[in-house]
């Protein structure tokens, strides 16, 4: 007479273990897209600091020419002073910016391989043009919202807490 014949908590129970198991699984997808996110993140970034870096050093040649006209019309009496001391402060705040971005690269990279896995103490060579616009990147899929991992894992949080409450 003291047996129970039916318990709903148990029921509850099997369903939120194979609930939770389905959470942890998407919660290792999510991570391993965020991953992925990052390191692609930090390409760009190094990607992008490499070509501001191209377009400085150019600037600091123009300058450096520039700044070799004024001193010689300077020298010829064509120049004031004060034109070719705004062109040497001019060439030592690009020389100063060129060094914080290769600072800067430095670390980006660093943080790349940290990423990757790699040795910090290799080298690293990224291809030059690997960014191309696809057509899949302008997804018009209706059900593009529902197939993300962060709404799967929302989901599947919500159906835990169900049970919880159950």
């Amino acid at each position: 007479l003291n047996q129970q014949l039916f318990n709903l908590a148990v029921f509850t129970g099997l369903k939120a273990a194979k609930s939770t198991r389905e959470f942890y699984q998407i919660n290792a997808e999510l991570t391993d897209e965020q991953v992925i996110e990052k390191v692609a993140n930090s390409y760009y970034e190094v990607y992008k600091t490499k070509s501001h870096l191209k377009t400085i050093e150019q600037n600091l040649a123009n300058t450096t020419r520039v700044r070799d006209v004024i001193a010689n019309l300077y020298d010829n009496g064509l120049a004031k002073k004060i034109d070719l001391d705004r062109t040497n402060v001019a060439l030592n705040n690009i020389a100063s910016s060129r060094l914080q971005l290769i600072n800067s690269l430095q670390l980006q990279e660093n943080a790349l391989k940290y990423l990757i896995g790699m040795d910090i103490n290799k080298g690293i060579s990224l291809p030059e043009n690997t960014f191309e616009v696809t057509v899949a990147a302008f997804t018009t899929d209706a059900n593009f919202v529902e197939k993300r991992t962060e709404i799967k894992l929302l989901e599947k949080q919500t159906e835990l807490l169900k049970l919880n409450k159950k």
